[in-house]
């Protein structure tokens, strides 16, 4: 089962908020959020959320992560599927 990644984050909200879709095969296994923060004069701070496809809507997992992996990980391995 081979996964894939896009290649290139598609923005949704203006510059904070981009996602990449994660599949298996051809089918979709979930999305994975990126959402950035910025105060003036501070470094860009990012996070990323995992949201799994149920055939209707994309559905949150857990917690927010720190790492774009992580988060690929928890679509994944994903119990619920």
């Amino acid at each position: 089962m081979p996964i894939h990644v896009d290649e290139q984050w598609q923005y949704v909200d203006a510059h904070n908020l981009s996602e990449k879709y994660v599949y298996v095969d051809d089918l979709i296994l979930g999305r994975v959020r990126r959402r950035q923060a910025t105060k003036p004069g501070d470094l860009t701070r990012e996070w990323f959320t995992a949201e799994c496809w149920n055939g209707d809507a994309f559905i949150p997992r857990e917690e927010p992560q720190a790492e774009f992996e992580s988060a690929v990980q928890l679509l994944v391995f994903d119990e619920g599927r």
